[in-house]
């Protein structure tokens, strides 16, 4: 539980990304979905969720992310810096009935992010990660417009990664890139990249709770400002690990969790999580 590294320092960081809608599937006639503002749920023209067909249904991407990232830490015992830029590319099936509120449907990411040793990078690397999500609705209840379980299991590893003979490592991401699990999106009860390493493996479930209430309505002046659509309440469960080598059974070993409840509204077009 001590095994980690604490200190001050600074964290830049920029990203730009591209994507190219492919002509196939709901791309083919809908550019962007539409859906209901005050509940949240689908308009007419929907989005995904009808077909496992990528021909047929959900919206196919491809998409380029040029990034740069600069992480220096220092303290009293160390004194440390890692810069990295280089491009992410991956492909997308968005196969989920809404982006912002889905409740049924899929979606599956491949992605391949590599560091050419370019510029001030610190080294070379790359790595590659796939991810699926899973939507299943539950329906309405007395006090809940709508239920839905959220599945999510994501693996990646480094094969750039090497040992030398003396046990340097060389050729590794940053921890702040590649398999680390920690921060909001794997593993919400620990620190941002508190655990890192050449592979990992995460699996997330929650159980998203859209009330038929929504308090902001009674308050006018307030939600004019911030204009909440929707609440939820979301319950979740993690678990996951990372590994020197990208092993089922090792990565199935040992493995931390969390549990916890989230809440998030929509509001003013951005999703806010607590």
């Amino acid at each position: 539980s001590e095994n980690y590294l604490k200190g001050n320092g600074w964290d830049n960081y920029l990203r730009l990304s591209f994507r190219y809608l492919l002509p196939i599937g709901e791309g083919r006639d809908h550019v962007r979905e539409a859906s209901d503002s005050e509940t949240g749920r689908l308009g007419s023209d929907g989005s995904g969720g009808r077909s496992l067909n990528p021909l047929a249904s959900g919206r196919t991407l491809l998409g380029l992310r040029p990034f740069y990232r600069s992480l220096s830490v220092s303290s009293p015992d160390f004194d440390r810096s890692q810069k990295t830029n280089g491009l992410d590319a991956e492909l997308i099936w968005d196969n989920r009935d809404l982006v912002d509120n889905p409740s049924a449907g899929q979606s599956v990411r491949l992605s391949v992010s590599r560091d050419f040793g370019w510029l001030d990078s610190t080294n070379s690397w790359t790595f590659v990660a796939g991810e699926l999500d899973q939507y299943f609705s539950l329906g309405s209840s007395e006090k809940f417009r709508e239920r839905v379980v959220a599945l999510d299991v994501w693996t990646g590893t480094s094969p750039s990664w090497e040992y030398g003979l003396d046990g340097a490592i060389t050729n590794r991401p940053p921890v702040f890139e590649g398999a680390y699990l920690g921060g909001v999106w794997k593993m919400r009860g620990y620190p941002f990249a508190r655990f890192s390493d050449k592979a990992g493996i995460y699996y997330g479930a929650e159980y998203r709770m859209t009330p038929h209430w929504n308090p902001f309505t009674k308050w006018t002046g307030v939600q004019k400002l911030v204009g909440v659509e929707w609440i939820q309440i979301v319950p979740f469960a993690e678990l996951g690990r990372v590994a020197p080598t990208w092993d089922l059974a090792t990565l199935h070993s040992s493995m931390k969790w969390d549990v916890g409840v989230g809440v998030r509204a929509k509001a003013k077009g951005l999703i806010v999580r607590i």
